[in-house]
C-alpha cells in the first residue's frame, strides 16, 4: 500500500483562501495533488534567503502564488511551537503545510513579515 502524505492548511492559509475563486481553487488542487502523490520535491520552487525552507506555487507566468513548506525541509524547526501539525504523532515529515495564496507581492509580504520572522524567532 502507498503512503499518501497529508496537505494541512495552517491558520494563515485558511484566511487567505477563497474556495469560490475559481483560479485560487484549481491551483490549490492541482498542488495538493502533486503534493500527495510523493511528487512534493518537484512542486513550486525553492525560495531563498529569509524565505528558505518555504517553497512558492505555481511557477510561471501567474502572478497566484501558493506558499507552503514540506515539513521535511521544517525539520520541526520553523513550525515547532506555533504549528499543531508539527507537533502531533499523526503528522509526519512526508506532510506538506500550506501557509498562503494570493497575488505576488502580497504573498512574499505576508510570508516575510508575518510568518518567517515569527517563526524562526520561536
Amino acid at each position: 500500500m502507498a503512503f499518501c502524505p497529508a496537505v494541512h492548511y495552517h491558520s494563515e492559509f485558511e484566511k487567505s483562501y477563497n474556495p469560490n475563486n475559481k483560479k485560487q481553487k484549481y491551483e490549490v488542487d492541482k498542488l495538493c495533488r502533486y503534493l500527495k502523490s510523493n511528487c512534493g520535491d518537484a512542486a513550486g520552487e525553492q525560495l531563498k534567503y529569509e524565505f528558505t525552507p518555504f517553497k512558492s506555487f505555481p511557477r510561471g507566468k501567474t502572478d497566484l502564488r501558493c506558499l507552503f513548506i514540506l515539513c521535511k525541509d521544517c525539520k520541526a524547526e520553523i513550525l515547532k511551537k506555533k504549528c499543531k501539525f508539527c507537533r502531533k504523532s499523526d503528522h509526519t515529515m512526508n506532510d506538506a503545510v500550506l501557509f498562503f495564496i494570493g497575488d505576488h507581492n502580497k504573498a512574499y509580504q505576508t510570508i516575510g513579515k508575518r510568518l518567517i520572522l515569527q517563526y524562526k524567532k520561536g
